[in-house]
């Protein structure tokens, strides 16, 4: 027995590298003891899965995880990966042309994203694999072996991702040359990980080649959506509705729509939180500490809200107290105090008037914003300026983020650089949009949020 045996568990739990584990897959062509133990391993494998399937209650579809995910699942795999190489033994010497790969029999399709393989073009409704279920896009293990023999990486390597099995998948994308085909692949395999940020600069690699492709635009919108992107992803889909492809032109525009109801229904209920704590905050004597401990980011953006309509600085110093718990709370950088201690001390004869016009606009009670906005370009009031124009929408997105630079909250210039990578891709400057748009995402995390942090209206 040699030492790339006691590799066998190693390979199955697909926890070697590629180049070894592709090592160990040569090597069990030739070693009679692996063959046997993978075989016995095998049987016992399969026993287990079905009577697993057998007896799990069905679950909810959303709650249902690939079985890849599920520890028996990842296990059988791997056998089912060695028993390839093993049936291949068998095509070898006898190599028998089989006809061009179909993965489109069933009504339905098991994976959101869209694969490169040309059978798989024509729309089917997504619902996902039910767990023991198996995939009408499913091959034999004869075929398989056949399949690489001859070459057709690519046909293994699709019908892996459609069995949920990016580990075993991976290995044959990696073998392949470089191609748009390749790249959507790939990042299908990331979508299917959980790193859509790699899948989105994967793709970039399909638009320098073949700059509208469907596969690909397709897959840049479910990447936006799982980034938490949820605007940007609406837009993207829409522009997949809009190339009216049958079947997938309709799909693309539910989603659209419907991450359009998620995002302004949660943009109303913000506001609508916001303004209850705002109301609560012009309260004399009320300490509303503990409710921030509940809502920190509510909290947060009515703070700023009240620091920016303050009329003097008494009324701005009494937000102190719950501006060291928000600082407290975020880790202890003292940046709402001193956006608080830096508005206390303005010359409030000339900001009060305009802080004032500010709370009319809060209220909805202002009848000219624009009057108000040129005032302020005028003042040196850059924090009252910026929330008017991010409350009217009169600002461009460059003089926002020179704004947002010289304010301590950032907050402001992640929304800033939200805006300007939109105006980029609204210019056609995607790579450059995409590049913005991911250091937005990891600076959102950075502060223990997701990306909606970037979406926020103070």
């Amino acid at each position: 027995m040699s030492g790339l045996c006691d590799n066998l568990d190693l390979f199955v739990d697909e926890e070697l590298e590629p180049s070894e584990a592709e090592r160990f897959r040569i090597h069990v062509l030739g070693c009679a003891s692996c063959e046997a133990r993978l075989r016995e391993a095998l049987h016992l494998e399969m026993m287990a899965a079905a009577a697993y399937a057998e007896g799990e209650p069905e679950a909810p579809r959303a709650h249902i995880q690939p079985l890849w995910k599920r520890s028996w699942g990842r296990r059988g795999a791997g056998l089912v990966a060695l028993a390839v190489s093993l049936v291949a033994l068998v095509y070898f010497t006898t190599r028998q042309p089989t006809a061009d790969l179909d993965f489109s029999p069933g009504a339905t399709r098991p994976l959101e994203a869209r694969l490169s393989h040309p059978s798989l073009a024509r729309h089917r409704p997504y619902v996902p694999m039910r767990s023991g279920e198996a995939s009408a896009q499913a091959l034999s293990l004869e075929e398989l072996a056949r399949r690489e023999e001859q070459g057709d990486l690519a046909g293994v390597a699709t019908a892996y991702l459609l069995q949920g099995a990016p580990g075993q998948a991976a290995a044959f994308l990696e073998r392949m040359s470089p191609s748009a085909e390749r790249a959507n692949d790939l990042a299908v395999l990331r979508l299917q990980t959980g790193a859509p940020a790699e899948a989105l600069v994967l793709l970039r690699g399909v638009w320098a080649v073949q700059p509208r492709d469907d596969q690909a635009m397709w897959n840049r919108a479910l990447a936006l959506r799982e980034l938490g992107l949820a605007q940007e992803a609406e837009e993207a889909f829409a522009e997949v509705a809009g190339r009216g492809e049958p079947g997938w032109s309709e799909e693309a525009q539910r989603q659209a729509e419907a991450l359009r109801k998620l995002r302004l229904g949660r943009q109303a209920l913000q506001q609508q939180e916001v303004e209850a704590f705002l109301q609560r905050l012009s309260q004399p004597g009320e300490d509303l500490r503990q409710e921030a401990r509940r809502h920190p980011e509510v909290a947060r953006m009515a703070l700023h809200e009240a620091a920016r309509s303050a009329v003097s600085g008494e009324q701005a110093r009494g937000l102190l107290p719950l501006a060291e718990e928000l600082d407290r709370l975020a880790g202890g950088a003292a940046v709402l105090g001193d956006v608080v201690q830096g508005v206390a001390g303005r010359d409030f004869a000339i900001r009060a008037p305009l802080a004032r016009e500010y709370g009319r606009l809060l209220r909805g009670e202002l009848t000219d914003p624009a009057a108000l906005v040129e005032r302020l370009r005028k003042s040196e009031e850059r924090d009252v300026l910026l929330g008017a124009l991010l409350r009217t929408g009169l600002g461009e997105p460059s003089e926002l983020a020179t704004l947002a630079v010289d304010l301590p909250e950032p907050r402001f210039r992640l929304k800033a650089e939200r805006l300007l990578a939109r105006h980029e891709e609204a210019q056609g400057q995607r790579v450059q949009a995409e590049e913005r748009l991911l250091r937005v995402v990891q600076s959102c995390r950075a502060l223990g949020l997701d990306a909606s942090c970037s979406e926020n209206a103070f």
